[in-house]
This record gives C-alpha cells, structure tokens and sequence, in this order.
C-alpha cells in the first residue's frame, strides 16, 4: 500500500475528472406531469391557509391550554422562568408535571400583553402581545397544544364618532411550530403545520394585506397534492388602490411546492419599486394588469399563464381584527 502512494505521489500526469462530471441544467429535472393540477385554485387555497396562520390562534390556544392544568401543574413564575430577570415583565411556567385532570404539561412558555386605550372624540386603542415557548400539553396519545417558537402581534384600532372614521391595522409574525386539537380542530390546517410568516392587515375604511414568508403543513392538505407554502404578495380592495395600481392582481408572487420538493410559483406584477428613481422595476412579463400570473415550475418559465381570481379575500371573516379583550392581562397576571 506504501509503495502505491508513493508511486501516485511521483507521477507528474495530472488526473482530469471533468468528463466524470455530470453537466448540470434543466435536463436533470424535468418537468413534471401537471395533468389534473388546478393551480389557480391552489394559490387560492394557499391563501387561505397562510391567513389562518396568525398569533391570535397560537395565543389563544394557549390561554385554552392552561385551563386543563391545576394549582401546581404547571408551576407558574413572575419574570422570565428560564432567564430569570428582576426586570422582566414576562409572565410564564415551567414544569414536568400531570394535573389532577390527568393531563401532562412539559415544557417552559413566557409571554407579556398589554392594552392602553384612549377616548377623546373617539376611542383608540393600542395592544401588544407576545409568545415564546417550547411546551406540550397532552393526555396519552392526544394533543392539545404543541407549540414551539415565538409568536407576537400587535393591534391600532381609531374610532371617530364626529367624523364617522374608523381604521384599524393588525400584524402578526409566528416564526415557530403549532400543533394539538385546542387551536387546530375546526381550522384549515387541522394536523399543525411548521411556519416562519408576517401579515400586515388594515381595515375599517379601505382593507389591505400584505403576506410574506412561508407555511409547511405536515399533512398535503392543498388540492391533495401540495405541502407547503410560499408567499410575497401585496394587494388592496379597489377602493384603496392608486391609479398606478391594478385591481386584478396583487403585487407579489406565491408558491406551492409538492412533497417531492417540486416548487410552482405564481408571479404577479413587481412586488417592490427601484429605491432610486422611485418607478417600478423594467419587467415587461409582469406588468400587465391582466389577473394573470407567470408560472414557474421548477425555477423554469412556462408558455402559459394562469389567471388567478383573489376578489374573494375581501370578504373573507379572517380580515378583520382580532378581540381587543385577547390583549388584556389575565388574572393571573394581575
């Protein structure tokens, strides 16, 4: 074996791999079958899955969760449980432990909320709310609530009885992974999912939205046959619209992937401007106000367009604000 290597090491022929080499291009993936994909439908449907994924859920099925404990199951903490501060403001538990109604909790969660209000002419009312946590609440095999990451949101809400003026603006950001039947059951995402997305909502005298990030759902719940998620996309009802902007199709563009990876994505017209000359990116294939999006599919241009009908957002219940009563402290809080 020695004398091997040294006769390999005292050669002066230089050993050329290249032709071993596989040539990379669109030949290696090819395109798949798409026979019976409805992908107008799917970015509606994925739409509509991102909508549900808020702070409020997570919150909310939190707060749930607690009422299935007893006094010392969790144990809770004033401050922050797992960094302990004196100037924390974090309420939170910390515990291994079975409640009296038979139900485990493991895990650690902190959160803070807050509500300030104010009436002159009117009511205003700021609220903010935030969620951290690693924790499993459950009974044998069943889930109530799994939630790991971090969840937070914020609320504006401008009522003016003089002038009849009302406006409101939501936005939510949950960077984390939610499962369990207390937040899930009569969702459209009932089997969790795993999620990094923002949405900025507004409301009252013209609605607004805006999405971008992303959601993998742990069963392919979108047409059967898509996984997952993907979206940048701004748009407005038409009332809210300037006269440069389209009432047909948002700005943005939005994915769905299948679960062998495969990506299509939906391109609208530009999403953002030139910073500099303030006007919109040169990107003739998307600037027509059509309704129409390009697909890609695999990253790969496709001849055709598919014509997308979002006019149903407006009038969906989930733009609309949450409960102002969801941001005010707990009892035990207080």
């Amino acid at each position: 074996m020695l004398s091997l290597f040294l006769l390999l090491s005292c050669t002066d022929e230089v050993l050329d791999t290249a032709d071993t080499a596989p040539e990379r291009g669109v030949d290696l993936l090819p395109i798949p079958d798409m026979t019976g994909m409805d992908l107008a439908t799917a970015a509606n449907e994925a739409l509509s899955v991102a909508l549900g994924v808020t702070t409020t859920q997570v919150w909310e099925g939190h707060a749930a969760s607690l009422e299935l404990g007893s006094a010392g199951c969790p144990d809770f903490y004033i401050g922050d449980p797992i960094e302990p501060d004196e100037d924390s403001s974090y309420l939170g538990w910390s515990d291994g432990c079975v409640s009296s109604q038979n139900v485990e909790f493991v895990g650690d969660a902190r959160w803070t909320s807050d509500i300030e209000g104010s009436e002159s002419g009117g009511t205003t009312l700021e609220g903010q709310r935030e969620l951290l946590g690693d924790v499993l609440v459950r009974d044998g095999s069943q889930t109530f609530y799994s939630f790991d990451g971090r969840a937070s949101d914020s609320l504006l809400s401008i009522v003016d009885v003089e002038t009849d003026f009302s406006r409101w603006t939501y936005r939510s950001v949950v960077d984390g992974t939610l499962r369990g039947s207390i937040p899930l059951t009569d969702s459209v995402h009932p089997e969790g999912y795993r999620t990094d997305l923002s949405l900025d909502l507004s409301g009252g005298d013209v609605m607004r939205a805006t999405l971008t990030g992303n959601v993998y759902l742990f069963k392919p719940l979108i047409q059967g046959n898509f996984d997952s998620m993907v979206v940048d996309m701004s748009w407005a009802e038409p009332a809210a619209l300037d006269p440069e902007d389209c009432e047909s199709e948002p700005r943005g563009w939005i994915g769905v992937r299948t679960p062998d990876a495969t990506w299509f994505h939906l391109v609208f017209q530009p999403r953002e401007e030139d910073v500099a000359s303030g006007e919109d990116y040169e990107n003739d294939p998307y600037t027509a106000c059509d309704g129409c999006a390009t697909l890609y599919v695999r990253g790969v241009p496709m001849e055709e367009l598919v014509c997308v009908d979002l006019s149903w957002i407006w009038s969906d219940a989930r733009i609309s604000p949450p409960d102002p009563s969801g941001y005010l402290p707990s009892l035990r809080e207080l």
